[in-house]
């Protein structure tokens, strides 16, 4: 705004003339129109004070809930990553503690499984050594228990089945090689039998050969004795008893 200056006086060409005073014009309104322009400029320079204040206040408070944002983000980072660091100890030490009691529950249970083993060997040997014991005290006792059996049964087979006498036979005949004239001296009762089966015997000699029986007392009931010109081949009860009583001995002396 500009200002101009009035004076009661000027100079023309030289001289000077006063101007003649004009009275003021409404002289009351214009001082209070001056006053309410002053007070206009002191109201608007109020007014931006306090809008400036009210500006500054907001920005501090917005900046305020900003940084109680921020750190609440920062807060609940830190709390899950807390949260994660714990649980992975947690883990950790879980999964170190069960490796460990895993060991040495594996430790325990391999030295219980070798005590157990060394156990049971010796429970073994005893038992071993045991039966090796009563096998020497039994032995005897089994094999007359087994002979006297075996003694029965062929007692009653040849009782019972005359033609018990035949496996004999047959096994004495395989024995022979030669040919000729063949003799089977056999008990008297055995007689019959052989007869019986006479062709039978016949057919498994070699060629050029022939079968006699010849009743003989000294031979007992079960018993053969074959004969040829250079050969004489005996099937004895009494002498397969020996070979089963020494049978039972080996077998019983490895049970």
């Amino acid at each position: 705004m500009s200002s101009i200056i009035k004076a009661q006086q000027i100079t023309v060409n030289g001289s000077e003339r006063h101007l003649p005073k004009r009275p003021p014009v409404n002289g009351a309104s214009s001082v209070a129109g001056e006053s309410a322009a002053t007070a206009g400029v002191q109201t608007d320079g109020s007014r931006s004070l306090a809008q400036q204040a009210a500006d500054i206040v907001a920005e501090a408070e917005q900046r305020f809930a900003e940084i109680l944002a921020a750190a609440e983000q920062e807060r609940e980072k830190i709390l899950k990553q807390a949260e994660m660091n714990a649980l992975t100890i947690g883990e950790q030490a879980q999964k170190e503690g069960y490796q460990a009691g895993y060991l040495e529950g594996l430790s325990v249970g391999r030295r219980e499984a070798d005590e157990l083993r060394c156990q049971a060997l010796e429970e073994l040997s005893d038992a071993q050594k045991l039966r090796t014991e009563m096998l020497k005290q039994v032995e005897p006792q089994v094999v007359a228990l087994a002979l006297s059996v075996a003694e029965k049964m062929i007692g009653e087979q040849l009782a019972v089945v005359p033609e018990f006498i035949l496996t004999s036979v047959k096994e004495g005949l395989a024995q022979i090689s030669e040919t000729g004239e063949i003799l089977v001296r056999l008990h008297p009762e055995d007689i019959p039998v052989c007869k019986t089966y006479h062709s039978d015997l016949q057919a498994g000699l070699r060629e050029h050969s022939t079968l006699s029986f010849i009743s003989d007392a000294s031979m007992g009931k079960g018993n053969c004795r074959i004969e040829t010109n250079g050969a004489v081949v005996e099937c004895l009860l009494d002498e397969r008893m020996t070979e089963l009583r020494n049978m039972l001995a080996e077998a019983a002396g490895h049970v």
